[in-house]
């Protein structure tokens, strides 16, 4: 039997416009808790058109109270796919949307994702979003319920928090950077470096880091030029590497190897920045280019030709007095043509290039060597040296160095002296005197001719000796 309401009418006798009103108030219920929690609903029939949504739904796509007729309610009664289709550009989107309403329709339960929405005023929000499909138990399937929650301040702080625990677990100075290059969070090594500390203020520590940067970089670009190229490198292909000189805060210079990293950050990317002191280093190269830079003014100023030679034969240096001698145009050109600058055959009689090989490699073999060898310039002329080969080692690898000593002044200086005495001898042998020549202590070391004649003497070794 119907039930009896308040000893009057039954339900079933009840008037119609109670239940209506009673719908109506049920609905206003709907409404007020559907318009008031922080998330944003929609509630759609079996068809997936539109029962009731949140106001402000649609304010993500710009629309709000679009038509201005119906205000809220703009909406009501249509496909759910036909509102995003006037609403949004995204055809992806659109689609997505479509398998997930089917899966609901086939008659999946409830499941969730993760959307990003950007706002008219360029925001961007993270919303997870639940599908759940209504039914009562005899009826089956009767519509969709659709919760959009605002998860956006949530991600961001595991976000933040990721990065902290990356930032504060590395021991090297690093730095993280926003798209633009701008400087978000620091650790205590990079701080340190600076003269600041962990604590300090965003801000402060910005004004250390900018008060840092000289104008310009030992490859002459300009910082802020470098840090554009590191920012554009990195975003483009998620890894960068560059050398850069900063200073202290009393003005020290150090010298970093930078490299950056980009991850994924919410919306966009952050870069971490490593920052590998290379100061040490880099005075270790200086000092190193320093010697080598005082050896090769050595190298070049030294009045010997000095060749390094490997052991196939080539010669891979020399110094300026090569090209001097040799009357070459150019290093390269010295050490191309070697073998070019001897004649055919040495004054021993052997080929000048075999005797090269063949002494060259006896130092390789006993570390040094000593020969008498006869080079030729460009203009062919006879050059006569002693040359010193020497074995050594040099970045691993074993060389010969070469230094020839040209004979040619000592050689014209001697012929000189022996034309000389040669001269001197001939004007004592036509001499009609008798002529001896005695050195300090009184022996005699010479005569001329008359004074054989004079002690009827012919052999000059015997008159010295017996005299």
């Amino acid at each position: 039997m119907p039930k009896k309401i308040g000893g009057g009418l039954s339900t079933a006798e009840k008037p119609k416009e109670d239940y209506a009103n009673e719908l109506g108030k049920l609905n206003s219920y709907i409404k007020v808790l559907m318009n008031n929690s922080c998330s944003y609903s929609l509630l759609l029939d079996q068809e997936a058109k539109i029962i009731y949504y949140s106001d402000h739904l649609f304010d993500f796509a710009g629309v709000a109270d679009s038509t201005g007729a119906t205000g809220s309610d703009a909406y009501i009664g249509m496909p759910l796919l036909d509102v995003y289709k006037k609403l949004f550009d995204d055809s992806d989107y659109i689609d997505e949307t479509s398998r997930r309403l089917k899966r609901i329709m086939s008659g999946e339960k409830v499941f969730k994702h993760e959307d990003i929405v950007d706002w008219p005023n360029g925001e961007k929000r993270i919303y997870r979003i639940f599908f759940r499909g209504l039914s009562e138990e005899n009826d089956g399937f009767n519509g969709i319920y659709i919760f959009m929650q605002d998860i956006t301040d949530l991600r961001l702080e595991e976000a933040e928090r990721r990065l902290d625990d990356l930032l504060h677990s590395t021991v090297i100075p690093c730095m993280i950077w926003d798209e633009n290059g701008n400087v978000l969070a620091f650790n205590s090594a990079i701080a340190r470096v600076f003269g600041g500390s962990e604590d300090m203020p965003l801000e402060d520590f910005n004004k250390l880091l900018i008060a840092s940067r000289p104008k310009y970089q030992p490859n002459w670009k300009t910082t802020e030029t470098v840090k554009r190229e590191v920012i554009r490198e990195s975003l483009e292909k998620g890894f960068s590497q560059a050398s850069v000189k900063l200073k202290k805060a009393d003005g020290t210079p150090v010298y970093f190897s930078v490299y950056t990293t980009r991850i994924s950050w919410l919306f966009g990317y952050r870069l971490i920045m490593y920052y590998y002191d290379m100061t040490e280093l880099k005075i270790k190269e200086a000092e190193a280019k320093a010697a080598e830079e005082r050896v090769k003014i050595m190298f070049n100023s030294m009045p010997l030709t000095a060749n390094l030679i490997d052991k196939n034969y080539n010669v891979v240096d020399c110094n300026q007095e090569c090209i001097k001698i040799f009357e070459v145009s150019s290093r390269k050109e010295y050490c191309d043509r070697f073998f070019e600058l001897t004649p055919e055959y040495q004054p021993n009689g052997r080929l000048s290039k075999e005797m090269m090989v063949e002494e060259i490699s006896k130092a390789f073999k006993n570390r040094y060597n000593r020969v008498w060898f006869t080079h030729r310039t460009m203009n062919g002329e006879h050059i006569p040296c002693i040359i010193t080969l020497i074995c050594m080692s040099y970045q691993g690898e074993e060389y010969v160095m070469g230094y020839a000593h040209d004979l040619r002044e000592i050689n014209a200086a001697l012929a000189e002296i022996d034309e000389t005495n040669e001269r001197i001898k001939l004007m004592l042998d036509t001499a009609p005197l008798s002529c001896h020549l005695f050195d300090e202590n009184l022996n005699l070391i010479d005569c001329n001719q008359e004074a054989l004649n004079l002690f009827r003497i012919p052999d000059k070794p015997k008159h010295l000796s017996s005299f």
